[in-house]
C-alpha cells in the first residue's frame, strides 16, 4: 500500500492534524485535573456527610443523656411522673442516634468499637444508677423507706452514676475528636489533591503553550515560505517582470496555487505581448489617420495626432497642456468651453457639432467635432475627433447654390411652359372653338349627322382647354405667382375640397411673412404631393395643415384622419427603392434648402407629415 507523506497532505489536513495534537495533549491534562476534581469533591462530601455528622450526633447524644440526667433528679427531688415521661421520651432518639452513627462508620471498626462503648456504657448508668434511683424514689413514695434512708441511698448511686457519667463523656469527647482528627485528614489529602491538580493545570498551561508554540513554529514555517515565494514572484510581476517562472514542489493548495499563478503569469505574458502589438498598431493608425484625434483632460490637450497639427498649424508640443478653446474662434470657443463643460458633467449635449479653428497663421478652418467622455488615468477625458470639412462645406455651398438655380431654372421653364400653354395653345383651341360654333350656326346648310359631328368637336375642345389649364396650373400654379404663397394654398384646399369632399381646414401661426421663391415652391409642392396621398390612399374625413412662423425657421405640419401605414414597413420599402417619388422630391428639396422631415404614422392613427426649414436661405 503506497503511503502518504505529511508534505504530500492537503492544507486542511495539515492544520487538522496539528490543532488535533494540542486538543490532544490538552484533553490529556484535562482528563486528569478532572479525576482529581472528583477526588476532592468526593473527600469534601465524606467530610460533610460522615465526619461533621459524627460530632454533630456525638453532642446530640451528649445533650439527650444531659437530659435525661436532670429528669431522674427532678423526680427525685419532687416525685412527679412527669420527669419520668422526660426520661422515657429520649430513650428512643438516643438508639436512633447511636443506630445513625454506627451506620456512618460501617466499615470503620475503631468507630465501631467506640460506639459499642458508648452504648454499653449507657445501659449501665440505666440499669445501675437511673433504674434503682427511680426504684428508691418509689420506695419513699410508698412508704417503704424514710427520707434520710432515701438520701443515703441516693447518694450511693450517685457516687457510682458519676463514673459513668465521666465515662460517657470521656467516650463523647474521643468521638468527636477522632472525627476531628479525621476531618483534618480529609482535608490534609483533599489539599494535597488540589496542589497537584494546581502542578497539572500549570504544567498543562506550560506543556500546551510549548506545543502550540512549536506546532505555530513548524506549520508557520511550512506555510510563510511558500507565501513568501509567492509574495517575490508577484513582486516580479508587479514590476513588470514576467519572464521568470514560479513553481513550488508541493502538491497542497500551494502547489496548486503557484501552478495557477505560473499559468496566469503565462497568459498576462501573452496578453501584454498582443495588447504591446496592438497598441503600436493603433498608436499607428491614430497618428496618421485622416481626421484629428484629440483627448481633452482638466480643460487641457493631453494628446494631438499629427492630423489635427496639420489642421490647426501648431506643432505637438505647442498644444500639448495649453488650454484647449484658445484654439477656436473666439465666436465659438465660448459654446465649444461650455459644451464640454456639460458633457464632463453628464448631462445631455451634442456629441457631433460644426465650429469653426483659427490656424497660427489666422486662417479659419470649419471643422466638425465628434466628442465622447471616457475615464483616461483614472479621471474623466474627453475624446474628440476632428474633421476639417472647409473644402466639403465650400463644395456644399456651390452644390446648394447650384442646385438652388436648377431648382429655380426648372420652375422658371416650367412658369413659361405653363404661360405657353395656356397663352398660345388655349387661344388656338379658343379660336377653333368659335370657328366650329360659326360653322354650327349655318345649320341650314349642314345635315343632322355633321351637327353632331360639329358639337362633339366643341365638347372635345372644352375638355381639352380645362384639361391644358389642369396641366399648366400642375407645372406652375399662377395663383403663387400673381397672389402669393398662402391664396394659391387656400385656391389648393378648396379645389381639393370639391373634388373629393374631404374637409381642409390652413392654419397660420406667429407672423405671416413673405418667404424666398424656393421655400415658397418647396410648400406648396409638399402640401401638392400630400393631397394627392390623401386622395389617393388615406381614406381621409379631415385635413389639417398648420404653417408657424419663428424667428429664423418655417414649419409646415401637415396631418390627416385616415387609415394610417405601418412605419418601419414604409422606411424598408423606401430602402429597396420601392417607395413613391414624391416624398423623395421633397427631400431632395428640403436638402437643398437646409431643412428636415418628420413622418409620423400607424394603422388606424392618421399620418403626419412635418417639415422645418429655414426662413431666409443661406450656407447650408
Amino acid at each position: 500500500m503506497k503511503r502518504i507523506s505529511f508534505f504530500h497532505w492537503t492544507l486542511r489536513t495539515k492544520i487538522f492534524f496539528c490543532f488535533f495534537l494540542v486538543l490532544l495533549f490538552v484533553a490529556s491534562f484535562a482528563a486528569l485535573v478532572i479525576k482529581n476534581y472528583g477526588s476532592v469533591i468526593s473527600l469534601y462530601n465524606d467530610i460533610n456527610t460522615r465526619y461533621y455528622q459524627t460530632e454533630k450526633y456525638a453532642k446530640d447524644l451528649t445533650y439527650r443523656i444531659l437530659d435525661r440526667q436532670a429528669c431522674i433528679r427532678g423526680y427525685l427531688l419532687t416525685g412527679k411522673a412527669g420527669y419520668l415521661i422526660g426520661y422515657d421520651d429520649d430513650e428512643i432518639p438516643i438508639k436512633t442516634l447511636l443506630a445513625k452513627l454506627k451506620d456512618l462508620h460501617v466499615n470503620n471498626p475503631h468507630y465501631r468499637t467506640i460506639i459499642d462503648d458508648f452504648r454499653s456504657t449507657i445501659n449501665e448508668w440505666e440499669d445501675k444508677i437511673a433504674t434503682v434511683e427511680i426504684d428508691r424514689r418509689q420506695y419513699l413514695d410508698y412508704g417503704l423507706i424514710s427520707n434520710a434512708e432515701f438520701a443515703n441511698s441516693v447518694a450511693k448511686i450517685d457516687e457510682q452514676g458519676r463514673s459513668c457519667l465521666k465515662k460517657l463523656k470521656s467516650i463523647t469527647r474521643a468521638l468527636v475528636q477522632n472525627s476531628e482528627h479525621d476531618i483534618a485528614g480529609k482535608y490534609r489529602e483533599a489539599y494535597l489533591v488540589g496542589d497537584e491538580t494546581k502542578s497539572l493545570i500549570i504544567m498543562a498551561a506550560l506543556g500546551g503553550i510549548l506545543l502550540s508554540a512549536i506546532v505555530g513554529v513548524l506549520l508557520s514555517n511550512h506555510l510563510t515560505a511558500p507565501l513568501a515565494k509567492l509574495v517575490e514572484s508577484t513582486d516580479l510581476f508587479a514590476r513588470g517582470d514576467l519572464s521568470t517562472p514560479f513553481s513550488l514542489q508541493r502538491t497542497d493548495e500551494f502547489g496548486r496555487l503557484a501552478s495557477s499563478v505560473d499559468h496566469m503569469r503565462r497568459e498576462l505574458k501573452s496578453s501584454m505581448e498582443a495588447i504591446k502589438r496592438s497598441e503600436k498598431r493603433f498608436s499607428l493608425l491614430v497618428r496618421n489617420v485622416n481626421d484629428g484625434i484629440i483627448v481633452i483632460q482638466d480643460m487641457k490637450y493631453i494628446f494631438v495626432n499629427r492630423k489635427f497639427c496639420q489642421i490647426t498649424g501648431y506643432e505637438e508640443h505647442e498644444l500639448i497642456g495649453r488650454d484647449f478653446p484658445t484654439v477656436f474662434d473666439p465666436e465659438t470657443a465660448e459654446v465649444v468651453r461650455g459644451t464640454y463643460e456639460k458633457r464632463i458633467m453628464g448631462e445631455d449635449v451634442r456629441s457631433i457639432y460644426a465650429t469653426r479653428i483659427v490656424r497660427k497663421d489666422g486662417a479659419i478652418r470649419h471643422v466638425e467635432l465628434n466628442a465622447v467622455v471616457a475615464e483616461f488615468e483614472n479621471k474623466k477625458a474627453d475624446f474628440a475627433v476632428v474633421r476639417d470639412i472647409t473644402e466639403k462645406r465650400a463644395n456644399d455651398e456651390r452644390m446648394r447654390k447650384l442646385s438652388e438655380e436648377v431648382v429655380k431654372t426648372q420652375e422658371e421653364e416650367r412658369r413659361r411652359i405653363s404661360r405657353e400653354l395656356h397663352d398660345e395653345v388655349g387661344q388656338c383651341l379658343s379660336a377653333i372653338n368659335l370657328y366650329v360654333e360659326k360653322i354650327q350656326m349655318q345649320d341650314d346648310r349642314l345635315g343632322p349627322a355633321a351637327l353632331k359631328a360639329l358639337g362633339d368637336i366643341r365638347g372635345l375642345v372644352d375638355k381639352t382647354v380645362d384639361e391644358i389649364r389642369r396641366i399648366t396650373y400642375g407645372l406652375r400654379p399662377y395663383l403663387l405667382d400673381d397672389l402669393g404663397l398662402f391664396a394659391a394654398l387656400q385656391w389648393q384646399l378648396d379645389r381639393f375640397h370639391e373634388q373629393t369632399g374631404v374637409r381642409t381646414a390652413l392654419r397660420v401661426k406667429g407672423q405671416q411673412r413673405d418667404l424666398p421663391l424656393v421655400i415658397e415652391t418647396l410648400i406648396y409642392r409638399t402640401i401638392q404631393e400630400g393631397l394627392t396621398n390623401v386622395r389617393k390612399h388615406a381614406e381621409a374625413d379631415k385635413v389639417e395643415i398648420e404653417l408657424a412662423f419663428d424667428s429664423d425657421l418655417v414649419t409646415l405640419r401637415m396631418r390627416d384622419d385616415g387609415r394610417g401605414f405601418d412605419l418601419e414597413e414604409y422606411k424598408r420599402k423606401r430602402a429597396q427603392g420601392q417607395g413613391g417619388l414624391g416624398i423623395t422630391s421633397i427631400l431632395e428639396r428640403l436638402v437643398l434648402c437646409g431643412g428636415h422631415l418628420r413622418l409620423n404614422s400607424a394603422p388606424g392613427q392618421g399620418t403626419e407629415l412635418v417639415i422645418r426649414m429655414p426662413a431666409v436661405l443661406g450656407p447650408s
